[in-house]
């Protein structure tokens, strides 16, 4: 229902709460004008277990809010090849 009219912040946060935490990232990536909160996205991309989702946030982020992709790449140094993750940005 809530995608029907639009609501992507809701969207986003109901998804987070059935715990389809991937749902909810890209929800927020794809409607970031109105679903995208800085500290809901950090929190829920530390949930996050598909790796490929956290290059896609790394991209999100050197995309639309760069000046606080320190903040994210701090919340997934554990899980996130840096490596990698240059070679991926390199290509943009």
């Amino acid at each position: 229902m809530c995608e029907r009219f639009l609501l992507w912040a809701e969207v986003a946060y109901l998804y987070s709460r059935y715990n389809e935490y991937d749902n909810a990232i890209n929800i927020m990536i794809e409607h970031s004008p109105t679903a995208w909160n800085h500290e809901q996205f950090i929190s829920l991309m530390q949930k996050v277990r598909n790796t490929d989702l956290h290059y896609k946030a790394a991209l999100f982020y050197l995309d639309e809010q760069p000046m606080l992709l320190n903040d994210l790449l701090k919340a997934l140094a554990t899980t996130i090849d840096l490596t990698k993750l240059v070679s991926v940005v390199k290509f943009l």
